[in-house]
């Protein structure tokens, strides 16, 4: 485990507003920084890492955050809990057939969560239980389909599209009615989406205005499932469209209730970009073939080139290049015992959002701005973006804790640190060695 060493120690207030810049990072939109329980990213950290770190929190930058919402499309089913990974109290309670989470899209971070969905007030009666992959910076709508009857209640993820809207109104449609075929989504009587299976979405956006859409069977502009006459689409407004109810084809629903539609309005979220749109198959079956013509040209003219150089070299004896090895930095040498002590970085606060509400506790987490060359940080081969979780084996929920805590020691004391290490989300715990804060 690679030796890691953090922060600033420093032992009066009025010093430290001399020497760091402690602020807030992120601002606007839900998708700013957030926390979660260590429990919360026990699937993505490892389990190993979750039991050695069990009481510590895990910090997320924004660009570790998705975005995710519940909808319950299951005809016939009771209201719904929905737990997440390991926690004991649901995310989101009560949630209704036909309806979404009244708070909309919730943070979570990237990687993989259990999604758990029970009976309302009655977590014994489970039935959802299963790991739902997120990726950075993408917004889901994870739909509740299916029917308890049939055996065939599932929890399917859909990507939303909550880019930049550019004054347009975009339309999503989800196909949540299991026991019917495909349907043609319909503007003034012209089919706008085609062919829209089950379990599947479309998109579009549309000029602000008044539309007289409709879902109808496919191939039978006659036979209307769900008429949607003079609709409203207002400017840089996000319109979730799901089909819900049953065909009444089931036997085991005998009480199927009539195809509708559960709509959902909201926004773009600030720094997501659009899904990437699928290649049709035949532009894609060209574009394999011709990438696959490049690559083997490319591949054969750089074993002909390396197959030269080999020979050259074979042939042709060449004085060595001297190269001096890296030179690792070194600790500036500090005299033991002394005040004020320095892990040589400067640390930020960042602060959750109520948006993050089930994976919040309302506190901060301290994140590297900066650090120092040759301070004991740089020696370790800290970097900024890192998170420090904790001093000693205790949490700290802000720069000014991390200060307090490093405030309790003197020069060439060992300290351990918690470092959440940027990008790979991996939590080590790592020796620091203190040096001596200069002014």
């Amino acid at each position: 485990m690679p030796k890691v060493s953090w922060f600033f120690k420093i032992s009066s207030l009025s010093v430290l507003a001399l020497i760091l810049a402690v602020a807030s990072l992120g601002a606007g939109g839900s998708t700013v920084d957030a926390f979660a329980t260590l429990a919360a990213s026990a699937a993505a950290t490892g389990a190993a890492t979750a039991a050695a770190l069990a009481p510590l929190e895990v910090c997320y930058t924004p660009a570790q955050i998705s975005e995710v919402r519940v909808i319950h499309a299951s005809p016939n089913s009771p209201a719904v809990d929905v737990y997440l990974d390991k926690a004991t109290t649901p995310a989101i309670s009560k949630l209704a057939y036909g309806s979404a989470d009244a708070a909309g899209y919730i943070a979570l971070a990237a990687g993989v969560h259990q999604v758990k969905v029970t009976a309302a007030g009655d977590a014994k009666t489970v039935v959802f239980d299963k790991p739902v992959t997120v990726v950075a910076q993408t917004a889901y709508s994870l739909v509740a389909e299916g029917t308890l009857a049939e055996k065939n209640f599932t929890v399917t993820a859909y990507v939303d599209d909550v880019s930049a809207t550019a004054g347009q109104a975009r339309v999503e449609v989800i196909h949540s009615v299991s026991d019917a075929g495909p349907v043609d989504v319909l503007s003034a009587g012209k089919v706008v989406v085609a062919k829209l299976a089950f379990g599947k979405s479309a998109t579009l956006s549309l000029d602000p205005g008044s539309y007289d859409l409709a879902v109808t069977a496919t191939g039978d502009a006659t036979k209307v499932l769900i008429p949607l006459a003079a609709t409203k689409l207002e400017a840089d407004k996000i319109y979730t469209v799901v089909a819900i109810g049953l065909a009444g084809s089931n036997k085991a629903d005998k009480n199927a209730p009539a195809i509708t539609s559960a709509i959902f309005v909201s926004k773009s979220i600030a720094g997501f970009a659009a899904p990437a749109t699928p290649t049709p198959a035949a532009t894609k079956a060209a574009t394999t073939v011709a990438t696959t013509a490049a690559t083997k040209a490319a591949t054969t003219a750089a074993t002909t080139a390396a197959t030269k150089v080999a020979t050259i070299a074979a042939t042709k004896t060449v004085a060595p290049v001297a190269t001096k090895p890296p030179v690792a930095p070194t600790a500036t040498p500090v005299e033991k015992g002394q005040k004020p002590a320095t892990a040589g970085v400067t640390p930020v606060n960042t602060k959750p959002k109520t948006a993050a509400r089930h994976l919040s506790d309302g506190s901060s987490c301290v994140q590297v701005r900066a650090v120092n060359v040759g301070g004991p940080a740089a020696v370790a081969g800290l970097k900024a973006t890192d998170l420090i979780l904790g001093v000693d084996g205790a949490p700290v929920k802000d720069a000014a804790a991390f200060l307090a805590a490093i405030d309790k020691h003197l020069s060439g004391d060992k300290v351990v640190f918690d470092v959440q290490h940027a990008g790979t989300l991996t939590i080590t715990k790592v020796p620091v060695t203190l040096g001596l804060l200069s002014f």
